[in-house]
């Protein structure tokens, strides 16, 4: 306890007071606890995703780099598409509509040998939820550069 005291005043009734240090002090021990866990939970839910243009809007493709892959996200069906001819369509109403994307983006892995960019263009009527759960397909299949368009 601390106490703060007013000082004689000659008969009059005392003005000391004790303060409660301990619960402030606890009080503020699990602000910074909170700002600490939540500062460390922001970092995990980023998802890191790429610009499809550089920041001056000129874009110099890479010679030695694979041709990107097209993720066309709509409310019925997945479509990849690729220079390389890869043209699947995968219908999103069934169970196995995840599994099959993750069997398509494996063939494309396996064409390529190397993981390219993915472009993920999704339809204005899809919700975020979905375009999330692609992207972690994407991620889970060995895509490591996932680029949504209009992003900075």
């Amino acid at each position: 306890m601390a106490s703060i005291g007013g000082g004689e005043s000659g008969g009059k009734k005392r003005v000391d007071q004790e303060l409660p240090l301990v619960p402030f002090i606890d009080l503020l021990f699990c602000c910074v606890m909170f700002l600490l866990a939540t500062a460390v939970w922001s970092q995990a839910a980023e998802v890191p995703v790429a610009s499809s243009a550089a920041p001056d809007g000129v874009e110099e493709p890479d010679p030695h780099a694979p041709p990107p892959l097209v993720l066309t996200i709509s409310q019925h069906a997945y479509r990849l598409q690729s220079e390389l001819g890869t043209d699947a369509t995968i219908a999103r109403s069934g169970e196995g509509a995840e599994a099959e994307l993750d069997t398509q983006l494996g063939r494309y892995l396996e064409l390529m040998g190397r993981a390219s960019p993915v472009h993920l263009m999704p339809d204005d009527d899809v919700r975020t939820g979905d375009v999330v759960a692609t992207m972690d397909a994407v991620r889970g299949a060995g895509f490591e550069a996932i680029q949504l368009p209009g992003t900075r």
